[in-house]
């Protein structure tokens, strides 16, 4: 990666930043590992019956290809497929200020060019079960302009306007049972069953297969599928903020944002097979013949604020907004025309009250925040099992709400010693009644990666040494309540309690810094993710990672 920036003062009331940035990465993505789900004397037999939760860690459960892990270590895995991503980056930025009497105007220009390749093996098996390739390419242009009031006055106002571009073209693919192409085939035209089974192309699977073909792993779809799309994204947005004091301690603020947006997206799925014909079997599709490829969306938020400043070291704020995230369309590999209908916007009205606070001579800080925000047509991502082909599903739950605290502490006994601490408390909820993916109705259910607790807390302890030298011994916790990974509330899905140590320990002198540093020194290992393949007879499960410990350099100038 390589940044260069050029900052200009051509006089004492204007400035001119430019950047431009360039960066490659050639790595191995994230890594999961294989948790199979079927129990394997049953499969040996010939039938599927699911693995007692016991066993579900312990490697020794089944994948619909009779493949399990075959042991308990998050860091022994097995690949079929090398899991690789290769970017490239590159963008550009120019941000003006302009003073204009006692006025300041601001300009910010920028443009971003990203491409990425990115290959992995779905079912962290050595058996090609699942293996995917995505190729999106993105540009975005965006201009921002600003205009700003003096700030010493007791009424003060910045007022502007945003416009934002962006076009994405996208390949992916996805390979599913490969695997096993050759046996159906060869079971299919032993059976006389013909075409295209004979050729090892099973695009439903069901029981009924699997019976006629005497193995349960014909009841799985086995398919290779293409999916493309170019989608464009072009908003504008007038926005103002106004703030005026009320009492020389007492500040009221009002913000008003209103946009609009139009969302164009040509979208295409099909299966993919030799003997099929060159544009595959078409699955889903959105054209402008179709007239299914537009949506837009307009919307007006606000701010509403007070802050009242006790004095220098008691500060309390209290505040109501309301806003938005655009709907869109889904860009997952569809199975069905349905799935090609547009999702619509979310909005949410936030209300927080806090405090921020110093004592003690500053030696001693404490701030406090309350929040709860309430939900309207929520955007929920699930990934639901289907008995055949796992679907990605984008749909909008009618309301849910999300209320909590946080507390953070810090306390300097001494001008050498520093000790801090955060707590966190979260309930989240479907509100109403949301008839989900999989036919349930989620109301009542938790939103996922919401952890009800978590708590953090940090020490450092500075050692002066001679020539003006120090030492810093550093060491830190947290500890993170587990939670749902998905909005099905699937208990075998939920992230497991976290608890991690750090430490850090640095030699400082002028402008040098060497240091140690250990990761999870503790070694502790839980889950913090897992996807529902179940479809497959396996769940992708993503580890912590483990200890870790390193050094490091540091050169300021």
């Amino acid at each position: 990666a390589a940044r260069i920036q050029f900052d200009l003062t051509p006089t004492d009331t204007s400035s001119f930043l430019f950047n431009f940035h360039y960066g490659e990465s050639d790595t191995s993505g994230v890594r999961f590992n294989h948790r199979g789900l079927f129990d394997p004397e049953a499969f040996a037999s010939g039938s599927i019956a699911l693995c007692a939760d016991t066993r579900l860690d312990q490697g020794e459960c089944v994948d619909a290809l009779g493949y399990a892990e075959g042991d308990a270590d998050p860091d022994t895995v097995s690949y079929n497929n090398p899991v690789r991503e290769q970017l490239k980056a590159w963008g550009t930025n120019l941000q003006a200020s302009i003073g204009i009497g006692d006025y300041n105007f601001t300009s910010i220009t920028a443009y971003e060019n990203t491409k990425r390749e990115s290959v992995f093996d779905g079912e962290e098996s050595p058996l090609n079960l699942l293996d995917a390739f995505h190729n999106p390419r993105y540009k975005q242009f965006s201009q921002e302009i600003r205009l700003s009031s003096p700030v010493d006055k007791k009424l003060r106002w910045t007022v502007g306007g945003f416009y934002f571009e962006e076009n994405l073209d996208f390949t992916g693919t996805f390979d599913l049972f490969r695997e096993v192409r050759d046996d159906i085939a060869a079971a299919a035209a032993a059976l006389n069953l013909g075409p295209p089974l004979v050729l090892g192309f099973n695009p439903t699977g069901g029981p009924d297969l699997a019976a006629q073909l005497g193995n349960p792993i014909f009841a799985f779809p086995t398919l290779s599928s293409l999916y493309e799309y170019d989608q464009k994204v072009e908003s504008w947005a007038l926005f103002g903020q106004v703030y005026y004091d009320l009492t020389e301690k007492l500040t009221a603020t009002l913000g008003l944002r209103y946009s609009e947006e139009d969302r164009t997206f040509n979208y295409r799925s099909s299966l993919q097979e030799p003997f099929l014909p060159a544009e595959g079997i078409l699955l889903a599709e959105t054209n402008d013949e179709l007239e299914n490829n537009k949506t837009s969306f307009s919307d007006l938020s606000f701010r509403i604020a007070l802050e009242y400043r006790a004095n220098d070291d008691l500060f309390f704020y209290t505040s109501v907004s309301r806003g938005a995230k655009s709907g869109g369309f889904n860009g997952a590999f569809l199975l069905a025309q349905a799935q090609t209908a547009p999702f619509e916007d979310e909005q949410v009205t936030a209300y927080e009250l806090g405090m921020k606070s110093e004592w003690l001579d500053n030696r001693f800080r404490l701030n406090l925040t309350g929040f709860y925000y309430d939900y309207k047509d929520l955007q929920l991502f699930t990934l639901q099992s289907t008995a055949g082909v796992p679907q990605q599903i984008l749909s909008n739950a009618p309301a849910a709400e999300i209320y909590g605290a946080e507390l953070e502490l810090l306390f300097r006994p001494t001008s050498n010693l520093q000790i801090g601490t955060g707590l966190s408390f979260l309930e989240t909820e479907i509100t109403e009644s949301f008839i989900g993916p999989s036919g349930a109705d989620l109301k009542g259910n938790d939103l996922a990666y919401s952890p009800s607790f978590s708590i953090n807390g940090n020490i450092e302890y500075i050692v002066p040494l001679n020539d003006d030298a120090e030492l810093a011994l550093q060491a830190d916790t947290a500890f993170t309540k587990g939670s749902f990974t998905e909005t099905n509330n699937i208990s075998r899905l939920k992230s497991e309690d976290g608890f991690l140590v750090n430490t850090r320990v640095a030699y400082r002198q002028g402008n040098w810094e060497f240091s140690l540093y250990g990761r999870n020194i503790l070694d502790k290992r839980f889950i913090q993710y897992s996807a529902d393949l179940s479809d497959f007879g396996l769940d992708r499960v993503q580890y912590n990672e483990p200890a870790t410990y390193g050094v490091g350099v540091r050169f300021l100038y």
